[in-house]
């Protein structure tokens, strides 16, 4: 996808779909021909010929602050520092300005709980301090029994809660060996981690940190709100995920005719916030970041992944995350390592993601102040090096064919909420090329 094609190649392409849009034509799919909805009344058709844009872009940035986001990359930065500059000189791209961004974060954090315990009492809320067992001596494994560390492959390790010295608890210990710490650092308590510190509150994730802006304006509000904050916390993914896109959604519904986005940025699987997990297996928390990615692409926002993660963790992570940008609409997460040059792989990545989210969506135009027939309209567009072609309309995302591709509304027109912007299909976008500064115009004619 690009502008470097030639014509020769992209001649090619258009061999077959030429001969199917040729036929569309001559059946006048521009009133109603293989589209499925009625023709109607020719004596009421009013033709219409105008140019739509692309859709002004909404970015809405979910970023893990999670007490993981302090570990130190290849670069000898932390991932938190990583990500700041990188979207320190992705907010004030030039490429970037007109975007509009806010940002959140994730876990929200209760005050008033702590993030260790040792039993339920210092979280303040019953069966909440989860304790944390390990297998031991090896301790690269999470354990609730000793069959989990065989099955691990850990055969000689045993299943033993994690502890550290009352009167020190920077100092860590095994309660089960050790129940003295020795030097008068007191009892070795068990160690455990609050559930209820982390907030599982949709609605307040919902909530920016920084609200809607342009950029470049935006930049030094987002840019200030993360120097203000210091990574601590478990990952709450599921009600952070839910909360953007429910703040996405709210963005197109008040501007129909904006494209609003959600990157989530994370540097791991999800830990809390969600019944299913099992902290033996974090895949298990999979499913419903699938299925919160799944609708919110059926209301209309697409979900981006960007994952930094260690070398080890991305062999097993990629699948994962790849399955959550599959369900919203993005094909891929973009995986980074911290073996890598942490910042600069990031800013690729936001650009990558800039780059693909602002092709091939287009707002509705007007003409004299009138919308188009949308049972009757089309859309035709011009590829580089290539001849004015007529999309096929398609009823959904879903009838979008492989090869011709085609286009759809962005709402049923039939629908409570009328349609506010045009959709290429992938095949029809790949076709068209880098579009971002391409029109396409939209037809109604009557035959």
């Amino acid at each position: 996808m690009g502008a470097t094609r030639t014509a020769g190649s992209w001649s090619t392409k258009l061999g077959a779909t030429a001969l199917l849009l040729t036929a569309a034509a001559t059946l006048g799919p521009a009133c109603g021909a293989r589209t499925g909805l009625p023709i109607g009344d020719r004596a009421a058709c009013t033709a219409f010929n105008a140019v739509a844009d692309v859709a002004p872009l909404d970015v809405f940035l979910m970023v893990d602050s999670s007490g993981s986001m302090d570990f130190k990359t290849a670069e000898g930065i932390s991932k938190w520092s990583a990500m700041r500059q990188a979207l320190g000189q992705f907010l004030i791209d030039p490429a970037s300005a007109g975007i509009g961004a806010e940002i959140a974060f994730f876990p929200i954090l209760d005050p008033h709980v702590p993030q260790n315990c040792s039993s339920d009492a210092d979280c303040g809320l019953p069966g909440a301090c989860d304790i944390i067992r390990a297998c031991l001596p090896t301790a690269t494994d999470l354990c609730e029994t000793d069959a989990d560390c065989a099955a691990l492959g850990q055969v000689n390790d045993a299943c033993l809660t994690l502890g550290r010295c009352q009167n020190d608890l920077g100092q860590h210990c095994i309660p089960a060996q050790t129940p003295m710490c020795g030097g008068g650092l007191g009892a070795c308590l068990d160690e455990g981690i609050c559930d209820n510190q982390s907030s599982c509150d949709l609605g307040a994730y919902a909530t920016p940190v920084v609200a809607v802006e342009l950029l470049p304006a935006a930049a030094p509000d987002i840019l200030a709100a993360m120097d203000a904050r210091d990574p601590a916390g478990a990952t709450p993914t599921l009600a952070a995920l839910s909360g953007a896109i429910a703040a996405a959604q709210a963005r197109t519904l008040a501007l129909p005719t904006h494209k609003a986005i959600v990157i989530l940025a994370t540097d791991g699987l999800p830990t809390t916030c969600d019944p299913a997990i099992k902290k033996t297996d974090l895949q298990s928390g999979i499913p419903a970041l699938v299925d919160a990615a799944s609708a919110g692409l059926s209301g209309g926002v697409q979900t981006f992944l960007i994952g930094v993660l260690s070398p080890d963790e991305k062999a097993a992570a990629q699948s994962n995350l790849d399955a959550i940008a599959a369900a919203g609409g993005s094909k891929t997460a973009l995986v980074i390592t911290t073996s890598e040059i942490v910042s600069q792989k990031l800013l690729e990545a936001l650009g990558n993601v800039r780059h693909s989210s602002e092709a091939c969506e287009y707002a509705i135009p007007t003409s004299g102040g009138a919308r188009p027939d949308l049972a009757r309209a089309t859309v035709r567009l011009t590829p580089p090096g290539g001849q004015p072609t007529l999309a096929q309309r398609r009823d959904s995302a879903v009838g979008c064919d492989a090869a011709t591709g085609g286009f759809y509304f962005d709402r049923d027109p039939s629908g409570p909420i009328a349609p506010a912007r045009i959709v290429l299909c992938p095949a029809t976008c790949d076709l068209f090329g880098d579009a971002k500064d391409r029109p396409i115009e939209v037809l109604v004619v009557c035959q």
